[in-house]
């Protein structure tokens, strides 16, 4: 599924795993919106400005994908490679991104209060506080 126009389409309830959904402006859907991606490749897609509380993008493939806008609030990133993904005014409040690689999230422009990562992959949060590691 790639390149596919979602205009006036709803989903809700939907769970993906093992699908191939690229370039997808999901932003262009109807609300309410709720999908599940489980071990997809969703690169080149957006999801800008969506509600997808609760959502799930475990062991997917998750590459320049842009989420600002979104609010993400308790989402599931375990596992996924997030590698230039757009994260602006995003709301990732207790978002989980144990195992997940790749992620470049500034803290000074997204909510991220009680969200999980796991080291070493978060020393790349610090990049946002333009500081010297020695």
């Amino acid at each position: 599924m790639s390149l596919v126009k979602v205009t006036d389409s709803s989903f809700l309830n939907v769970k993906m795993q093992d699908c191939k959904a690229i370039g997808i402006l999901w932003d262009d859907s109807a609300n309410p919106f709720s999908i599940n991606f489980e071990d997809c490749i969703l690169n080149y897609s957006s999801f800008y400005g969506k509600n997808m509380k609760n959502g799930v993008f475990k062991n997917c493939m998750v590459q320049e994908v842009i989420f600002s806008e979104a609010k993400l609030l308790k989402a599931n990133f375990q596992g996924a490679d997030l590698r230039d993904s757009i994260y602006d005014n995003t709301d990732l409040t207790q978002a989980n991104f144990e195992g997940a690689i790749n992620y470049s999230i500034d803290l000074n422009l997204n909510k991220t209060k009680g969200a999980i990562f796991q080291l070493p992959e978060a020393m790349a949060l610090l990049k946002s506080f333009d500081i010297v590691l020695k």
